[in-house]
């Protein structure tokens, strides 16, 4: 009996001994930025409630965009909460949507820009986050983009009008402005909407990819979704 009891233990540990997934993101308030030494905000929370879910052991990194790009792509490892466009759709498997979020055009009170359609933005300075889906999306459709490393920058760019318009997330732009204490941006054109998702190597195990999916139904059904967007919203 002894013999048998050690042989299922034998057989057992690596499963309970199995590393955890490597989840990595970049720094994007309010969905994801360290606070007290710890990596959190709106897609973190969403992702800790996923994988509790799915009752998978992980672990978070935060990487600047370029590095935690590059590093899913040539490693075990999953991104979020990266923009799901077709350039991408190929390098990955995806669990989606994380997130379903808007893009708009922000622009100066001052500003005499009428931007109601897309084309009434296409001679104009547009600020966008390097990396981003949608700086991919204006470039390819021939706006004329001016890019920068972190997003809060085009805060200060369009307040002190060095750019016309700020292509920015709907809830990442009132975070910067508000945290900026920017007094003279207001929201222009919602433009864009985009999955944002959780994306992983190929060499992450389909089990895994499915077992996440079937997760993340499941916590939209119950509403936990948008019960940690709300807390964001405020």
């Amino acid at each position: 009996m002894k013999t048998l009891v050690l042989f299922l233990s034998l057989i057992a540990l690596p499963l309970a001994h199995a590393a955890p997934l490597t989840l990595i993101t970049e720094e994007l308030p309010p969905y994801a930025y360290r606070e007290g030494g710890k990596i959190t905000g709106a897609s973190v929370d969403i992702i800790k409630a996923l994988f509790k879910q799915a009752n998978i052991s992980y672990q978070i990194k935060m990487f600047p965009w370029k590095r935690a790009y590059e590093t899913v792509k040539s490693q075990s490892a999953c991104i979020f909460p990266i923009q799901r466009s077709q350039e991408r759709e190929v390098l990955f498997n995806w669990i989606s949507p994380v997130l379903i979020t808007q893009t708009a055009f922000y622009a100066n009170n001052s500003g005499d820009h009428q931007v109601r359609t897309l084309n009434d933005a296409l001679n104009l300075k547009i600020g966008t986050y390097r990396g981003s889906a949608v700086e991919e999306y204006l470039t390819g459709q021939g706006f004329k983009v001016t890019s920068v490393s972190k997003d809060s920058v085009n805060a200060s760019k369009l307040s002190f009008e060095r750019i016309d318009l700020w292509a920015a997330d709907t809830l990442s732009a009132p975070y910067f402005i508000k945290k900026a204490n920017i007094t003279n941006i207001k929201e222009a054109l919602v433009y864009f909407t985009t999955l944002r998702a959780l994306a992983c190597n190929p060499a992450v195990p389909e089990k895994t990819i499915s077992k996440l999916q079937d997760a993340l139904q499941a916590i939209y059904k119950t509403g936990e979704v948008d019960k940690i967007l709300a807390k964001y919203k405020k």
